[in-house]
């Protein structure tokens, strides 16, 4: 799949074409390569703005090193992916200093304990993200709730928090309401 990603990144990138929502939801056989076609691919053109991953099976986040370099796209749907902790981490580093992606849907994942540390360093630094959904991720740690209460209460931008079916307390919800309000 990744010669036709390749070709498709190519596509996209030509001054001929001006797609700016591509919605890839649903290949899971898309190669990690094909991946990196695409975001070298937002890179370069600088026309993307809704990019849909969602279901693609993705479970690392290397291609994250390229959202410094992209200025267009503001959509980013990466839920029913298998990311884990460690993507997640990957994930939050690289968008910290992103200037464009205002929406980023990473519901049904698999973030379960650590990585959602990342939330307070991405909530209190990134200066456009309004919306994000964490969404049906199965977390354990509660030390997750302290880190979005303390990012949430850093962060003037974010409009939209979805944390639909993902095991929130109402003690939870409480020390987060303590820290960010």
């Amino acid at each position: 799949m990744y010669v036709g990603v390749q070709i498709l990144a190519s596509t996209i990138s030509s001054q001929k074409v001006f797609i700016s929502d591509l919605y890839l939801s649903h290949n899971p056989q898309i190669s990690a390569d094909g991946i990196d076609a695409l975001f070298v691919c937002a890179m370069r053109c600088n026309r993307l703005q809704t990019l849909s991953l969602a279901g693609c099976s993705l479970a690392h986040a290397y291609w994250a090193r390229f959202f410094p370099f992209i200025r267009s796209l503001h959509t980013l749907d990466l839920s029913h992916n298998q990311l884990d902790d460690d993507a997640l981490i990957v994930l939050g580093h690289c968008l910290c200093h992103n200037t464009s992606v205002t929406t980023l849907n990473l519901s049904h994942n698999r973030f379960l304990t650590y990585g959602g540390h990342i939330f307070e360093t991405l909530l209190s630094t990134n200066a456009c993200l309004q919306c994000v959904s964490i969404a049906s991720n199965p977390i354990r740690d509660k030390s997750i709730w302290k880190s979005l209460g303390l990012g949430l209460s850093m962060n003037r931008v974010l409009t939209s928090l979805d944390l639909a079916d993902t095991a929130l307390t109402l003690d939870d919800l409480q020390l987060m309401g303590r820290i960010a309000f």
